[in-house]
């Protein structure tokens, strides 16, 4: 593993999905495209394992997600008219 990370303490892109609140098709797209996703552009970077797979730790992710508040990344907002 990573230094001093344990295997329980990393996320795979379908964990980090599911707590974004979008499919890991959608997470993976919104990489890709980062100037379309501002708030996506801020996510902290993977670490990359041997397998070549990324993976985030769990606490970057959360203290992310706190300090860019709650909801979808997804750049626009639906309209609740």
């Amino acid at each position: 593993m990573t230094r001093g990370v344990e295997e329980r303490d990393l996320l795979d892109t379908e964990e980090v999905a599911a707590r974004l609140g979008v499919s890991a098709r959608s997470l993976r797209t919104m990489r890709s495209q980062p100037h379309r996703y501002p708030r996506i552009a801020s996510m902290p970077a993977p670490l990359r394992l041997v397998s070549g797979r990324p993976v985030w730790r769990a606490t970057d992710i959360d203290r992310w997600l706190a300090s860019s508040g709650s909801g979808s990344p997804r750049r626009r907002e639906r309209c609740t008219t």
